[in-house]
């Protein structure tokens, strides 16, 4: 697993909190999962200036991280947000469609509110980093104990060593 700082979190976190707040307010009441805000289950259609707007600016990061993993190239396969507030939840679960899952961290006032992992592995992570793991590990946010709100941006993401051409 992997964490490191995203440098322009400082310069991009307003902007991608207010275009979050264009989305349609989505609540999630399922199961292990309560969720007060995510795009996750909204149609494909649905506009998502924010999740443009992330791409565009984590694309240098991305691409530093090509090093870690022998790659000369990345691609997102899909990308979302969840906030969570007092009382919210997402149970354990895991990614299937790519080799890893990634999370930026947009709003984490407590380090109480890290990803927690099945197998016991612990990360240490603050507010504006970015953690990359392989997507088969079983992760989950627990319970929200804070009155302040998390934020993050998940996302699905694969390295390779060619672009799709033929070399």
């Amino acid at each position: 697993m992997w964490v490191t700082k995203f440098k322009k979190h400082k310069q991009v976190k307003n902007k991608l909190l207010k275009l979050i707040e264009e989305i349609p307010k989505t609540k999630v009441i399922q199961e292990e999962d309560k969720i007060s805000h995510t795009d996750f289950y909204l149609p494909a259609d649905t506009p998502r200036n924010y999740l443009q707007f992330f791409y565009d600016n984590i694309s240098s990061h991305m691409s530093e991280l090509c090093d870690i993993f022998y790659s000369k190239v990345w691609s997102i396969k899909s990308g979302w947000f969840q906030q969570y507030y007092k009382g919210d939840v997402h149970g354990w679960h895991n990614h299937g469609e790519s080799q890893f899952a990634g999370v930026y961290y947009l709003e984490m006032p407590e380090s109480s509110m890290v990803t927690d992992f099945l197998d016991g592995s612990k990360i240490k992570a603050s507010e504006g980093d970015i953690l990359i793991f392989p997507s088969y590990k079983y992760h989950r946010s627990s319970k929200i104990t804070s009155k302040k709100r998390k934020t993050i941006i998940a996302f699905n993401v694969s390295f390779d060593i060619w672009n799709g051409q033929i070399p």
